[in-house]
């Protein structure tokens, strides 16, 4: 039986490994633990798509934390449609984490949780776009 946690669970392939997960060949998820749900937790998504509701998201951001007396704690920040697998921004997370509601920088964040985006010939509006719709899901969970 393995466990590993869920931010160790995708990852891009290697030569060694093709695959978009760390599971061994041959493996089966027979069961998924969640964490007892905290009262404060909030959590938000905005996904922006081309066709349908359940067409693959042009650019997804999920957000979750712990918002309590104008306060986030324990921010977690995934990306979706840059990359084969969710994409974690840890520098957005270290930089919301442990701040007041009324001191976080939307437009300064929403540069942040795009720093470094690499995107290829045909897909670069998706650096805006995922700018954007961050301090959306922002917005969202700090309502």
């Amino acid at each position: 039986e393995i466990e590993m946690p869920v931010a160790d669970f995708f990852a891009l392939p290697t030569d060694d490994r093709r695959t978009y997960t760390n599971l061994p060949e041959g493996a089966l998820i027979t069961g998924i633990k969640l964490p007892q749900p905290s009262t404060i937790r909030r959590s938000s998504y905005v996904k922006v798509m081309a066709r349908a509701t359940w067409a693959f998201a042009l650019a997804g951001v999920a957000l979750s934390a712990d918002v309590d007396g104008g306060r986030v704690e324990n921010v977690r920040v995934a990306l979706a449609g840059v990359a084969p697998i969710p994409f974690r921004v840890s520098s957005v997370e270290r930089q919301i984490s442990g701040r007041a509601v009324t001191d976080l920088d939307f437009e300064a964040l929403g540069t942040l949780v795009v720093e470094g985006a690499a995107p290829l010939a045909h897909n670069g509006y998706k650096v805006d776009l995922l700018s954007a719709i961050f301090r959306q899901a922002l917005s969202d969970l700090i309502r």
